[in-house]
């Protein structure tokens, strides 16, 4: 009885370890994928603010454009 008892606490025990293995390994690829989207977030602020950049200067261009065909 001893050892069937014996035997079952290995197995658990093993389970708990190779859980706790897959948990840690779990953790670290979220945080790599949390430092991931964090700079692709930076990146996309980036190029939105280039784009919102580039929108004003057309739109003064476009103005510019206007005042010049009016001349």
């Amino acid at each position: 009885m001893k050892a069937e008892f014996d035997e079952k606490r290995e197995s658990l025990q093993r389970s708990i370890n190779e859980a706790k293995h897959d948990a840690e390994n779990l953790a670290g690829e979220l945080a790599s994928a949390k430092d991931l989207l964090k700079q692709k977030a930076e990146e996309l602020r980036t190029i939105s603010q280039e784009v919102a950049t580039v929108a004003k200067m057309r739109n003064g261009l476009e103005k510019e454009l206007t005042v010049a065909n009016l001349l």
